[in-house]
């Protein structure tokens, strides 16, 4: 494996570098991931939602069930 010319103190100096320069880049959040993660947490939050109600429906699903059956064993 060749070796590379660099000390440790110089990768980490042109690690910290790049990083930095990474990072200039990136100080104003493009617009269309703000939207992107707007609409995922809307999504969520009617997801959640669509959860509950089902749940509900279930039970009282099996309510009436229950219902039918108690009211069949007493005919």
């Amino acid at each position: 494996m060749p070796e590379d010319d660099f000390e440790t103190t110089e990768l980490k100096e042109k690690l910290e570098e790049t990083t930095e320069h990474a990072f200039e880049g990136a100080e104003q959040p493009v617009r269309w991931v703000v939207y992107l993660s707007f609409t995922t947490a809307i999504i969520a939050v009617f997801a959640a939602i669509a959860a509950l109600e089902s749940g509900s429906y279930a039970n009282e699903a099996l309510l009436y069930k229950t219902e039918a059956v108690l009211a069949q064993a007493t005919a």
